[in-house]
């Protein structure tokens, strides 16, 4: 009998805890990269940083640092879901976004535009840094899951560098 009312109790708290835990990934882990995308354009742009700089994303323009990710994520599923192709060319185009947000404060509309402006023509070069970002990634793991933390390090001050050259 006991059993019979732990079951759906278990189900529903384990829902829950899946909803708790992506809220948390968007409303605080989604921030956190966002000043880890802020302190890597202050590392290519010569600029004093500290860890204050990686909660960046808490304090300047907190609903456009949550809903640019969640906006680029739904228009490449969306591209995705049409067929992959599409998925990987939105992917391309939206690669500023964040940078954009952290470092002109734009909301995620703007943001997705002027980032779709900016990558115009150089959608061959974007791929090919995400193309080596994939294999410097399975470098990182290969290195005992150890090395995926200076190959994100890497891949970070790669795209920024990337940004800063089309400003």
């Amino acid at each position: 009998m006991v059993r019979l009312f732990t079951a759906p109790l278990v189900s529903m708290l384990g829902t829950y805890a899946v909803l708790i835990g992506a809220l948390l990934g968007i409303l605080v882990v989604g921030p956190l990269r966002m000043g880890f995308t802020y302190v890597s354009l202050l590392i290519i742009q010569d600029q004093p940083y500290s860890f204050r700089n990686m909660l960046q994303g808490f304090k300047n323009n907190y609903v456009a640092v949550v809903l640019a990710p969640l906006l680029t994520a739904l228009i490449v599923m969306a591209g995705f879901i049409v067929f992959i192709l599409p998925g990987i060319y939105f992917m391309i185009r939206l690669i500023y976004v964040n940078f954009l947000v952290m470092d002109k404060n734009m909301n995620a509309v703007d943001a997705v535009k002027e980032s779709w402006r900016m990558s115009k023509g150089q959608s061959w070069d974007i791929l090919r840094m995400m193309l080596w970002s994939v294999c410097i990634f399975i470098l990182g793991v290969l290195c005992l899951l150890i090395g995926i933390f200076p190959a994100s390090v890497v891949i970070a001050l790669a795209f920024a560098r990337l940004y800063t050259q089309r400003l």
